[in-house]
């Protein structure tokens, strides 16, 4: 459970839990939330990038990542994260929203990856 101070995410106890625990996903998985939240891209990325070193299948950090990426005007990351998600998590609603919001400026790039956002989920 996310470490909250008056209903935001509290970034200090998560930064000093994660000293504590420095290979916990879920934990990196709340401060890259939290850094998002403050919109402190650069740090969630980091701390995102660092869950998936430690565990490169987790499919909800590659689309909260892919977020990331895509809020800073990285769309093909974000859809190569999205992509990455989908192969372990197939049908995926998250990373296939967000291969259609990546894919915005791009017309018919979700249906080049063979996704359809209406019938997969």
């Amino acid at each position: 459970e996310a470490m909250r101070l008056s209903g935001a995410l509290d970034v200090p106890a998560l930064e000093r839990c994660l000293e504590l625990r420095p290979d916990d996903v879920e934990l990196m998985t709340e401060l890259g939330d939290a850094y998002a939240h403050a919109a402190q891209w650069d740090r969630a990325e980091a701390v995102y990038r660092r869950a998936l070193s430690i565990d490169a299948e987790d499919g909800d950090v590659r689309v909260r990542l892919g977020g990331v990426l895509l809020q800073r005007g990285d769309a093909a990351g974000a859809r190569r994260e999205a992509t990455a998600a989908l192969a372990v998590q197939p049908g995926r609603a998250a990373a296939i929203d967000l291969i259609d919001r990546a894919s915005a400026g791009a017309p018919g790039a979700a249906a080049a990856l063979g996704i359809s956002a209406g019938g997969a989920r």
